[in-house]
Formats: C-alpha cells, sequence, structure tokens
C-alpha cells in the first residue's frame, strides 16, 4: 500500500474503467432505471454492494449479507461439505439402485401375470432368473415421455 491509508469513509475515490462495454452497460441502467437517472454514484455504490459478496465468495469462500439487520449466511468449502454432499450422492445411488430393483421386481410379476392371462404356462426358471424383468411397454413410454418432460424443465 502506498502512503497513508484514507480513514475517512466519505472521501471521494476515483476509478479508472477502461471497458466501453462495462460503461455502456451503466449508460443503459442509468437510462432505463429513474432511480438511476441522476446519479453514477448510485450506480456504482450499488454494483460495488452487489458485486462484493460474489467476490468474497470466490476469494474467501464465504458469503455477508452487507445490510444491517438481514440475517449474515457464511458457506464455507470445507472438508465437512464435501462429506455431506458425498453422503447425498451415496444415498442418491442407494434410492435409484433399490428404485431399480422394485421396478424390476413388479415388471416380473406384471409380465408373469400376463403370461398366465394368455393361458401360457409360467415357467419358474423364466420368472426367478429375471426373464420377465423387462418393464411393459406402455410403463416404458410413459417413462420416456416424463424423462423427457423433467429434462425440459431442468433447462428452464
Amino acid at each position: 500500500m502506498r502512503g497513508k491509508r484514507n480513514t475517512d469513509r466519505k472521501a471521494k475515490k476515483s476509478i479508472t474503467i477502461a471497458d466501453m462495454d462495462v460503461w455502456d452497460r451503466i449508460d443503459k441502467i442509468m437510462a432505463t432505471f429513474p432511480e438511476y437517472a441522476k446519479s453514477q454514484n448510485k450506480v456504482l455504490n450499488d454494483l460495488i454492494a452487489a458485486g462484493l459478496p460474489v467476490l468474497e465468495d470466490r476469494l474467501f469462500g464465504e458469503v455477508r449479507l452487507p445490510e444491517e439487520g438481514q440475517a449474515v449466511m457464511i458457506r464455507k468449502d470445507s472438508e465437512e461439505t464435501e462429506m455431506f454432499y458425498g453422503q447425498v450422492v451415496r444415498l442418491l445411488k442407494e434410492i435409484n439402485l433399490n428404485a431399480n430393483i422394485n421396478k424390476s421386481i413388479l415388471s416380473s410379476l406384471f409380465n408373469g401375470r400376463a403370461v398366465e392371462l394368455k393361458g401360457k404356462g409360467l415357467s419358474s426358471f423364466n420368472f426367478t432368473s429375471g426373464a420377465l424383468a423387462d418393464t411393459p411397454d406402455y410403463l416404458s413410454a410413459y417413462e420416456c415421455r416424463e424423462l423427457k418432460k423433467l429434462q425440459e424443465d431442468s433447462k428452464k
């Protein structure tokens, strides 16, 4: 740091913004919103207030809400957080595995019953080997439609 630090918080500071795109964006804000129309200082102060938590998060791994009276949210990347998310992923994989097993068993029961209703004999080998575990066609089509909807919703 050069020289003596100015501790007067109301002292004027000057900055240089060389990127013309940034100036164009600031001008657009000033032209669009009446509360900023006459005060470039207000735009820059609000910009700093909005961007400072993002910069702090990037540099320190934490975010503090700046306004007095609001709750303070602190997020720190830590081994504990990594362990938590690792456990969440493991549990989601376990849930998925159990759902697939249930789907296979129910499909076998469905397909076995369909074979019986057609008047054909049901082989215990086919049943226990999983040969009847394929998802019925109407459920496969439904599953595909719903998965596509989920993908579309996640893109929004």
